[in-house]
């Protein structure tokens, strides 16, 4: 409740501020808008460890938000987020809220999770401070904004698209703040960029991931779509290698060794609403007996990828020695007045290895907007994974109602 209060107090400054005169004729705060979200959410997880207990975990997010310009201009901007993370009194039974039961990764927290201010001089934007980063589909980079908390990073972007169809971006990291305490701490991390649209159909990218002492990432990706009156097609290709890291956290730091490349096609179509696709993708085992471990992907919205289980959190996070060879296929139907079904079946397995039959997984999804109340959607959301060699059988669902408000 404390820090509860203390947010009301910084946005109360901050509107304070706007009326705050640098002179007679400039205003500190600008164009003030406000933004919000309350999503709550039931989430059940039966582990099939003999160890724990299945879980059982009631939470709810509160997200509010201030844009505003700065000191009368049109170059500067400022937005700051805050986000609280609570739950119920009669069903919190996980970890790590209770000891002895399975983890959902929703722990109790507050926190500023952006806070940053723009500069936009023509075609470029420069941002500093705490951001969110959602790159491409996230496979590298990415929010994780299926969690309560999300994962933002402080530090500078700057973005720039002075050249006809081409978008170059940059950022330095110092700093990651994931969806639970645990997995924050400093970096030392370069991204770069540069997406391609060479039509309307066809867009190109490179890029090239430097994070921290884990490891160097260069890719290639396309992504292409044709569409007629009724069918659309949608597909991607992509490569990337990653090998040793360059920089360092501290100074020395082991700067971990790796050399292992990364594939994946997707193919996807729609037809009078009815969706159906096939994907296959490749996270390279570690190529060298000396290597630190295979291909990952460390800041990664990882829950998008390789089943919603999350059977594979820690492998593609850290290790990943083995290498994951994931073959999927999807069916589903989508229109505005039934909102969307999904059904997403993976079969997984391990490139090298004694147990590399890793299992399979069924996830199902559906999602709709509530009609009578303006930004209000319902979710149900199931996932079953099926162990192969080795491993437990995990059983995941979720109900969540989410709403989001405020100022356009």
């Amino acid at each position: 409740m404390k820090k509860m209060n203390t947010l009301g107090v910084a946005i109360a400054t901050l509107s304070a501020l706007g009326t705050t005169s640098l002179s007679a004729n400039t205003d500190i705060l600008s164009n003030i808008k406000a933004n919000g979200e309350i999503r709550t959410r039931y989430e059940f997880v039966d582990d099939g460890s003999v160890a724990t207990k299945d879980a059982k975990a009631l939470t709810n997010r509160l997200l509010l938000g201030v844009k505003a310009d700065l000191f009368g201009t049109s170059g500067f901007s400022t937005y700051a987020e805050f986000i609280n993370v609570s739950h119920g009194t009669l069903i919190d039974d996980y970890a790590p809220e209770t000891a002895g039961y399975a983890l959902v990764a929703d722990p109790t927290n507050n926190r500023l999770t952006q806070a940053y201010i723009d500069y936009k001089a023509g075609n470029t934007l420069i941002r500093g401070g705490r951001q969110m980063l959602n790159i491409d589909n996230q496979r590298f980079v990415g929010a994780v904004g299926w969690r309560q908390m999300p994962q933002t990073f402080e530090g500078f972007s700057i973005t720039n698209t002075d050249i006809n169809k081409l978008t170059l971006k940059g950022s330095y990291l110092t700093r990651r703040l994931g969806i639970i305490d645990a997995l924050t701490g400093n970096t030392k991390s370069v991204l770069l960029h540069a997406g391609y649209k060479y039509n309307e159909n066809i867009k190109l990218t490179a890029y090239g991931y430097l994070i921290g002492n884990i490891g160097d990432t260069y890719g290639i990706r396309l992504d292409g779509k044709t569409a007629s009156n009724e069918l659309k097609i949608n597909y991607s290709l992509e490569y990337a290698n990653q090998n040793d890291a360059t920089m360092r956290v501290n100074s020395g730091d082991f700067k971990q060794q790796v050399d292992a490349d990364y594939i994946n096609a997707d193919f996807g179509l729609k037809y009078k609403g009815f969706i159906a696709g096939a994907a296959y993708e490749v996270l390279g085992e570690a190529g060298n007996a000396t290597d630190s471990h295979g291909f990952t992907t460390p800041f990664a919205t990882l829950h998008k990828f390789n089943g919603w289980a999350d059977v594979f959190l820690g492998r593609t996070a850290t290790g990943n020695a083995n290498g994951l060879e994931d073959l999927s296929l999807k069916a589903g139907y989508a229109s505005k007045e039934f909102g969307k079904a999904l059904a997403i079946y993976h079969e997984f397995d391990a490139e090298t290895g004694a147990n590399s039959d890793l299992g399979d997984e069924l996830d199902l999804l559906y999602v709709t907007k509530i009609p009578s109340i303006k930004g209000l959607s319902a979710m149900a959301k199931a996932s079953f994974y099926n162990a192969g060699d080795a491993g437990n059988d995990v059983t995941k669902y979720w109900l969540m109602l989410d709403y989001k408000f405020g100022s356009k």
